[in-house]
């Protein structure tokens, strides 16, 4: 989980587009769980207009025209704007069993869940240009 600087400093790059339309959204999944689809949600959000950004705690509010989005963001959480994400990289502590690491554990991405995470990352620079 990010810290709260963290989730401000992804406040502060979204800032960068209200006024802007949304044209297209994209959601994995397990982004999507709580709607019958992740497509479900890209249509939900296209063409509404950002109107304001705010946070509580971790979470980041995006203000639009319609309704209010909130999101949260986990280890690998990455905020994508107008192709921009606000960072140069990306690093991700992985241990074949974290719950047996003798440090940093709670910390590290099991080794298992590493190939979907960068084929996750692979489709979203995809759908990003």
């Amino acid at each position: 989980m990010p810290e709260v600087l963290e989730v401000e400093s992804y406040r502060q790059l979204a800032e960068r587009v209200v006024g802007a339309t949304i044209v297209r959204g994209w959601a994995d999944a397990y982004a999507a769980k709580k709607l019958p689809s992740p497509s479900s949600w890209a249509r939900a959000v296209k063409n509404l207009t950002v109107t304001a950004t705010s946070r509580r705690g971790k979470l980041l509010l995006i203000e639009t025209s319609g309704v209010t989005l909130g999101m949260r963001f986990g280890m690998t959480g990455v905020l994508l704007i107008d192709q921009d994400a606000g960072i140069d990289g990306l690093f991700v502590e992985v241990h074949d069993s974290p719950a047996d690491a003798k440090s940093d554990g709670a910390n590290a991405l099991d080794l298992k869940l590493l190939k979907p995470l960068l084929e996750k990352l692979l489709a979203i620079q995809a759908a990003t240009g």
